[in-house]
């Protein structure tokens, strides 16, 4: 069982070169994406935000599986491929991010507290708890994103910065619902079923992750007088540096193939030139990854890694301890280096169990597979993606 809180942030910024924001993101329920539309005119924000609704009305359901995010996948498809259609052909998106299996919940401090004290070994927490399968997340503040999911985009459902449930003035934790109290953070009870989470990927956005090191800092150690979840902030190491998903570029066929080394796709094949994305009219693949419920997750679209490199990423998103001030920095990032594209990053800090039984692994679900579903095949051969050594 994991016990603890998914902290969150995002920013997506339009960049120093670019007159619209094509990128949409969404931290909603247990579902973090980022969509980075492409098309005419104001085609590829229509696309991206299209794909934004589809996976907010998953947000809003309780349980999810392959099935459900194979069919939401296959819904934007055809409402992307639609749009293009109305627009002459020129409409897509990439899409990228995490879904737990299930809808996060939150439980009141107070909540809890009384749970504790009416039953000090637990049993009661399950009744505080509004289900038993349960992950629950740092609330993020922003319209509900599925209000309008019909009819043409309303962009009074987005914020400023073209993205859902999120909000450019969150502190350092993310925490930004006027409906919950700064000073009386809210407290989280887990039930998991499940200790792993999906991943899904389309086009040439991201999902890389961050693990912890193995020891605390000696100033969170020798403090006493710091809460127990500041004591329990972990030090994130760069050299552990994970890239989960795999791009639908020309360039990374290049590679996989072994036709060029990447110094020499990078050099030859230009890096915007994707083989698959939501709205094409050959159809999707999609690509869906389990991956462990643990650590830093950083989802981005392409405006972050074409300024930064995945070294730096790593060492800026391990120097801050918050999701808020690692987001900001990545992003400041990106526009420090040229900024010639729109930016968006989301981080996700997952609840980190005091003992790790294993290095974090990842990876690709075969045909028909799914979380408690694995092929023996896949066991045999479950390929722990190895870090990215800056």
């Amino acid at each position: 069982m994991t016990t603890g809180s998914i902290h969150i942030a995002m920013t997506s910024d339009c960049g120093l070169k670019r007159k619209n924001n094509q990128d949409t993101g969404l931290t909603h329920q247990g579902v973090y994406v980022v969509c980075d539309g492409m098309g005419g005119g104001m085609g590829g924000e229509q696309a991206s935000q299209l794909a934004v609704r589809r996976f907010a009305e998953l947000s809003n359901v309780q349980y999810r599986n392959r099935e459900l995010i194979s069919e939401t996948l296959e819904d934007a498809q055809q409402q992307v491929l639609q749009l293009g259609q109305q627009l002459g052909g020129v409409a897509g998106t990439t899409i990228t991010g995490l879904i737990l299996p299930a809808k996060p919940s939150t439980i009141s401090s107070a909540d809890t507290s009384a749970a504790a004290s009416t039953d000090p070994a637990g049993s009661n927490a399950e009744a505080a708890a509004p289900s038993q399968y349960d992950i629950a997340e740092t609330p993020t503040a922003g319209p509900d994103p599925s209000a309008s999911s019909d009819g043409p985009i309303d962009d009074s459902t987005l914020d400023g910065s073209g993205s859902y449930g999120t909000d450019a003035a969150a502190d350092e934790d993310g925490d930004t619902d006027a409906t919950f109290s700064p000073t009386s953070p809210t407290v989280f009870d887990s039930y998991c079923v499940s200790q792993q989470v999906y991943v899904v990927n389309i086009g040439d956005s991201r999902t890389y992750h961050l693990s912890p090191k193995n020891a605390f800092s000696a100033s969170q150690e020798s403090s006493s007088s710091s809460s127990a979840s500041s004591q329990n902030t972990p030090v994130w190491d760069p050299a552990s540096l994970t890239r989960i998903t795999r791009d639908h570029s020309q360039r990374q066929e290049a590679i996989d193939s072994g036709l060029m080394t990447p110094e020499a796709a990078a050099v030859l094949v230009p890096r915007n030139i994707i083989t698959q994305c939501l709205g094409d009219p050959e159809g999707i693949a999609p690509d869906i990854y389990v991956a462990d419920l643990t650590g830093r997750y950083i989802i981005c679209s392409d405006g972050l890694y074409s300024e930064v490199p995945d070294h730096l990423i790593a060492s800026i998103a391990a120097a801050h301890a918050s999701p808020r001030a690692a987001v900001d920095a990545l992003v400041q990032a990106a526009l420090q280096a040229g900024g010639h594209d729109n930016i968006t990053v989301i981080v996700v800090d997952m609840p980190t169990p005091e003992h790790e039984s294993h290095a974090f692994s990842a990876f690709r679900l075969g045909d028909g597979e799914d979380i408690g579903a694995i092929e023996d095949t896949t066991l045999q051969t479950l390929r722990t993606i190895r870090s990215i050594q800056p």
